[in-house]
């Protein structure tokens, strides 16, 4: 039976493992919502001038071109794009195309990337070289977290982050069943020196930048 689950910590990072996982971050999204908004202009350039005033003339063309979509792609139809294209066609007023401002698609200043709203959040700290992850406490929200696009994709890449001095984190955590007993928001998991120095039972196998490899549970590095 799943319960209600929540964790956050923070992570610093060396300056460019920084970078690289910010980028990384970034192109989750920026692929995707770019892919999405080339479907649309698609639709849009192939509308005639009738489908481009008329609504219920707009709403049958898109029709007519999801058919075909998932015809091409074997049933495929990209998650969100009827909703765009669709939100094109305004009760009040005449069809839009839709706008890349509209698309909310992140770029290099983006710092703050979340999937919905009150979902789990990661945000970048460029100056302090820090990222933190936070997951608002809800039905198996950390399973759930862990495995959505950012978190899958944020996870993967700490895993193979070259760690410096000074560097690392924890993130802790809880659920339902242990806070209802009485238990604090303990360990869940650490990385890099930070973790290894504060939580050394919780901390990853990680390496250095200079080669040293630190085996989990604290175990004495090796080269």
């Amino acid at each position: 039976m799943g319960r209600t689950t929540w964790e956050s910590g923070r992570i610093v990072l060396p300056g460019f493992e920084f970078r690289r996982i910010h980028r990384s971050i970034v192109a989750v999204d920026a692929v995707r919502l770019t892919n999405l908004l080339n479907d649309t202009q698609r639709f849009w350039r192939g509308l005639n001038n009738t489908e481009k005033r008329d609504r219920e003339a707009y709403v049958a063309a898109y029709e007519k071109f999801a058919w075909q979509y998932t015809s091409d792609t074997r049933g495929y139809l990209p998650t969100g794009l009827r909703e765009l294209i669709r939100g094109g066609a305004s009760v009040s007023g005449p069809p839009a195309r839709v706008k890349r401002s509209a698309m909310g698609i992140p770029t290099r200043r983006t710092t703050v990337f979340t999937t919905h709203a009150g979902g789990p959040t990661l945000t970048f700290h460029r100056r302090r070289r820090t990222v933190e992850w936070t997951v608002p406490a809800a039905y198996d929200a950390v399973s759930f977290a862990r495995n959505d696009r950012y978190g899958h994709r944020f996870f993967a890449e700490l895993d193979v982050v070259r760690w410096t001095a000074g560097t690392g984190g924890v993130f802790s955590g809880n659920d339902s069943d242990a806070a209802s007993a009485g238990l604090s928001d303990y360990c869940i998991d650490a990385w890099g020196p930070i973790g290894s120095a504060t939580e050394p039972q919780h901390t990853r196998g990680f390496r250095m930048t200079d080669g040293t490899v630190v085996e989990p549970a604290g175990i004495s590095p090796s080269a």
